[in-house]
Order: structure tokens, then C-alpha cells, then sequence
């Protein structure tokens, strides 16, 4: 049985560790023009971009494959353990990256340890976003449930926004190892969380579940996909919505800028900061308002918002124009908000407790890697081909079509 209220330690411990986490993942896009010169090139010549690119999107084509590890571990050994090992990978990954040396020291080893450690971080991200909405859902009473999924990504927004706040200090720095500094606060942030999260108590759900941990083994993945084919199917389609629609305003956004209009990164990363405050704002209210009978029509006007917004939002950025680009930012961040605020409490209603944290973990994760890893990539490529800066809206368009059609029918199922 749930409690009334969500214990404070419980709570911090859930939104502190994925507002770091995602705080150390939001680093490495802020920085992929510094980290392009100092790591993958002696040169520091335009070459090195792509490359870099690459050890982004890395990172979310790992989080399908933490989400299998991590969410396996969260159902068979524990929440909190799974959330433990992950915070302890991730302050280690972000240590590599602070610590480690420039191309020019150890050639191409240093990019070799920077893959690693972006891997590393996808890994561990994949899992927290997913198995800490479980953990404080759990925690939650049922009519509260989208209000523990919403403060999961609120967390994550804030940390996004705290690191393009940090980003923009220390890139301005002239010293070559001052942009270093934000990822070594992260590491030593992340022994904080872990003490935090060995005083916490695991969910009764997943005790009243595990008693015999014994009859799990990993065949359980075959039965998970056969009997829950359209909970992992819905969790796909709403990752890749979220995975477009975060990617385009975290990291899409400031890179277009930076190549095409030539503004300063410092300057670039402002207009991420003016579409993560929108979106964590919305978060919160949405959260605050969605109960049983309103969250699906929250989270399909979100989605609908966005595939009408779609084009609009790539016009205003293509003008170049300052407050145009302000404008498409905070009506984005607003609309993502109101969608991917709840999504995990819906997502959470399509599996049993005793594979919860895999079904959930492994579908949104698959989504959110099969977009934002390659959705960089694929954009530039396609404003390269066409010589069009709207061309990319063909992506949230089609996915924002396809994730209201199955929010939509799931919606009707369970009336």
C-alpha cells in the first residue's frame, strides 16, 4: 500500500540524482565545440565537428542498453540498488571527461576515452530518467502519480538549465582548462546522491513482488516482449517524441545557430536557457493538474501542439531573428512540457510492478535513442541536402502524428 505522502528523502534523492545526471549529460552538448577542438583534432580544425557529433549522439544510443541492464536490475535486485550503481557510473564517466587529456597529449586515446565515457553516461541515463519515475511513483498515491513523473523531469529540466547557466560562465573563460571545472563539480556532486540514495527505503510494491528473487532470470525479456508488445510499442512512440523535441531545444538549436549564423556558443546556449524555462515551468503546472481523468488529455493537447508547431518553430528559428527565436523557444519548451510531464505515470500503468522498471526503461529508451542519437546527424545532413532550415520539422511532425494516434486509441481502450 502506498503512502499519503512521498517521504522527503525518497523525493531528493529521485530528483536530485536525475537533475544531476542530466545536468552531466547536458554538459557535453553545451561544450561539443570546445570539446571538438581539444579532443578530436591537434589542429583544432573544422574536421573535429563531426566527430564530436558523434560522441553525442553515442550517448543516446547507449540509454537503450542501460535501460535493458539497469531496468533488469530494478526489477529483480531493487530501485534503489539499480539507482545507486547508475549514480556511481555517471560521476565516474563525468570524472573521465574533466580529467582527461587533449589530443595533443595523447592523440587519438583521448577521443577513444571520450567515447567511452559518453557511452558511459547514455548507459546510466537511460536507466535514471525511467527507474527513478518508478521509484517515486511507487512512493506515490495513485491520484498523485503524474505529479511524481512530472517532478522526475522537472528535475531533469532544471538540471539541463543549471548546466547551460555554468556552460556559459566558464566558456568564457580564456584559459583552456576553465570549461573542465563543470564536469569536475558533477563528479563530486555525484557522491553526495549515492550517500543520499543508501538512506533511502525500496518501495513496498517491489518488496511485497520480490520475495523470491530466485524465480527471475533473463528469459523474462522474451515473456516481457511477448505479453506486453503494446506497452513497449507506446513507450517507443513517446520516447521518440520526447528524444526530438528535447534534442531540438537543448542541443539543435544552439549548434544551427553556431554553424549558420556564426553566433558566439556562449551566445547560442542563451536560447537553449529561454526553452528549458518554459518547459520546466510547464512540467510543474502540468503535473500539479493531471489526475486520472485529466493527464491523457494533457498529454495529448501536448503532442497536438507540437505537431502544429512543428513548422512554425523551424521558420522562426530560419529568420536568424532574435526575438523570433525566443518566441519558437519558450512555445516549444511549453508544449514538450505538457507532454513529456506525465508521460512516465501513463507509461507506468502499461506493465505490472514485477517488470515495471524494464518494460518502461527499455521502450521510452529505444525511442529516445532511435531520435536523439541519430536526429542531429540526420538534421544538418538534411538542411545540407535541401538547403532548407524547415526541413527537419518532418520529424516531430510525423512522430507527434503517430504518438496522438496511439495516446489517443489507448485513451478510448481505457474509458
Amino acid at each position: 500500500m502506498r503512502v499519503k505522502k512521498v517521504p522527503r528523502n525518497i523525493l531528493w534523492s529521485c530528483v536530485l540524482g536525475h537533475g544531476l545526471e542530466m545536468y552531466d549529460f547536458t554538459l557535453f552538448g553545451a561544450f561539443t565545440p570546445l570539446i571538438a577542438l581539444h579532443f578530436f583534432s591537434a589542429t583544432g580544425d573544422e574536421r573535429s565537428f563531426v566527430p564530436a557529433l558523434l560522441a553525442l549522439s553515442v550517448g543516446y544510443v547507449a540509454r537503450p542498453f542501460g535501460a535493458i541492464i539497469f531496468g533488469y536490475i530494478g526489477d529483480v535486485y531493487g530501485r534503489k540498488r539499480s539507482l545507486i550503481i547508475t549514480m556511481s557510473i555517471a560521476s565516474t564517466a563525468t570524472g573521465i571527461i574533466g580529467f582527461c587529456p587533449t589530443y595533443t597529449s595523447i592523440g587519438i586515446f583521448s577521443s577513444v576515452l571520450l567515447f567511452i565515457a559518453r557511452f558511459m553516461q547514455g548507459l546510466c541515463v537511460g536507466a535514471e530518467t525511467s527507474d527513478a519515475s518508478v521509484f517515486l511513483i511507487e512512493h506515490c498515491p495513485p491520484e498523485r502519480s503524474s505529479y511524481g513523473s512530472s517532478m522526475i523531469f522537472l528535475s531533469g529540466g532544471v538540471g539541463c538549465l543549471i548546466a547551460l547557466f555554468i556552460s556559459k560562465i566558464f566558456i568564457k573563460f580564456e584559459c583552456e582548462w576553465a570549461w573542465r571545472i563543470p564536469f569536475i563539480i558533477g563528479f563530486f556532486a555525484g557522491a553526495f546522491i549515492i550517500y543520499l540514495r543508501y538512506r533511502v527505503q525500496e518501495s513496498i510494491e517491489f518488496i511485497n513482488i520480490r520475495k523470491d528473487k530466485a524465480s527471475l532470470n533473463f528469459s523474462f525479456f522474451k515473456n516481457l516482449i511477448q505479453q506486453y508488445r503494446s506497452g513497449i510499442g507506446q513507450a517507443i512512440l513517446c520516447g521518440f517524441l520526447s528524444g526530438i523535441t528535447s534534442t531540438t531545444i537543448v542541443v539543435i538549436v544552439n549548434l544551427y545557430l553556431h554553424k549558420v549564423f556564426n553566433v558566439s556558443v556562449s551566445d547560442a546556449l542563451s536560447f537553449s536557457v529561454y526553452g528549458m524555462i518554459p518547459f520546466i515551468i510547464s512540467c510543474y503546472f502540468c503535473g500539479k493538474i493531471a489526475s486520472t481523468n485529466t493527464r491523457n488529455h494533457i498529454i495529448m493537447g501536448g503532442v497536438l501542439g507540437l505537431l502544429f508547431f512543428a513548422g512554425p518553430y523551424f521558420y522562426l528559428i530560419g529568420t536568424g531573428i532574435t526575438i523570433n527565436i525566443i518566441s519558437a523557444q519558450i512555445i516549444l519548451g511549453a508544449l514538450a512540457g505538457s507532454f513529456i510531464a506525465s508521460i512516465n505515470s501513463f507509461l507506468a500503468e502499461q506493465f505490472p510492478a514485477e517488470v515495471r522498471c524494464t518494460g518502461v526503461s527499455v521502450g521510452y529508451n529505444t525511442g529516445y535513442a532511435l531520435t536523439s542519437g541519430l536526429y542531429p546527424l540526420m538534421a544538418f545532413k538534411l538542411i545540407d541536402m535541401t538547403e532548407n532550415i524547415y526541413s527537419p520539422a518532418i520529424f516531430m511532425v510525423a512522430f507527434a502524428f503517430v504518438t496522438l494516434l496511439s495516446v489517443y486509441k489507448r485513451h478510448n481502450e481505457n474509458r
